[in-house]
């Protein structure tokens, strides 16, 4: 996957966290103080923008939910990806270096474990302003940032915005108007028929899939615009008796990785709504381990590109309005 001039590397990222689904696992990060930037009882919209990127020998218009924001106050502009297939929200480590010099507030340490942080960091966006005491660093990450684009204030991605901020919260994404909001309880206006569903070790939503009279775990993750369905080739299989007619080379861990896909003719219901005619791909080596730990399958925003989604972390509830 070629990087795009913004640095879509939280793609590659995205890639490799479907296939691994390993996360960072410390304690001493995912702590985030959400905040709205304004006195208004109204809801606190964000507004994102779809990169796009190459995949294989295909473009893939909406790769990447991509928010503009702030660090500490700083007049630079950054961009951030909105990921919570991601455990954590994270800085990467390439391109704040250059940042770094005369920036004491970006300043970097350490914790006891060697793991890399920065202190009271803020993230400011449009609607709302993200703060923790300590945030990950993601070392020898991202793209390598040019002193000439520094001073010429060109955006460049800075990070990923993990599901920690979404600890606790109701997250509503309205994707045909490219939007989000984080709110303490479900808004009167998304009232709606609400599935149970359950959290990953790392807080992810992971939701029920009814297929033939057996269920199926499968994780949601907003990082995800390729696979409608991503599973085991085993699983594939007996979801669909259709071959395989369909391969897509992805890059994950720095090599080219095939992923085949087939048509899943029958309807099945994820979170309670009914899908049809819906593509499954799997990973060409047949490997259990490229599932996320307890999870069948994972699933991302192309289900819902017409819909408005709700959930509720803290009841562990998912909602679809279409």
């Amino acid at each position: 996957m070629r990087k795009l001039a913004l640095s879509l590397t939280s793609g590659l990222l995205t890639i490799a966290s479907l296939l691994s689904c390993k996360g960072h696992g410390n304690g001493k990060f995912g702590t985030w103080t959400v905040s709205s930037r304004y006195e208004t009882e109204d809801l606190q919209w964000q507004n994102f923008y779809w990169a796009g990127d190459s995949v294989g020998n295909r473009w893939v218009e909406r790769m990447a939910m991509m928010v503009p924001a702030r660090l500490n106050g700083l007049s630079y502009p950054f961009l951030f990806q909105f990921d919570i297939g991601s455990d954590l929200t994270m800085i990467y480590g390439n391109p704040l270096k250059p940042y770094l010099h005369g920036t004491p507030s970006l300043a970097g340490t350490y914790n006891k474990t060697g793991a890399p942080y920065l202190k009271d960091l803020q993230i400011v966006l449009d609607s709302m302003v993200l703060q923790s005491p300590a945030a990950y660093i993601k070392q020898d990450y991202g793209e390598t940032i040019a002193p000439e684009e520094v001073k010429n204030n060109v955006p460049k991605h800075m990070g990923t915005i993990g599901v920690d901020v979404c600890k606790d919260k109701v997250l509503v994404i309205d994707y045909p108007h490219k939007k989000f909001c984080l709110t303490d309880a479900v808004p009167k206006e998304f009232q709606t028929y609400f599935a149970d569903i359950s959290l990953d070790g790392w807080g992810r939503p992971v939701l029920k899939m009814e297929y033939k009279g057996e269920t199926y775990k499968v994780l949601f993750d907003c990082g995800s615009s390729i696979f409608p369905l991503l599973t085991s080739q085993r699983l594939a299989s007996k979801l669909s008796a259709a071959p395989f007619n369909d391969t897509i080379a992805v890059s994950a861990f720095g090599k080219m990785v095939s992923m085949i896909g087939k048509p899943m003719r029958d309807s099945f219901r994820l979170a309670g709504h009914s899908f049809a005619n819906v593509e499954i791909y799997a990973g060409s080596e047949p490997a259990e381990h490229e599932l996320p730990e307890g999870c069948d399958a994972t699933t991302g925003n192309i289900l819902f590109w017409n819909s408005i989604i709700v959930i509720d972390f803290r009841n562990k509830k998912f909602g679809i309005i279409d």
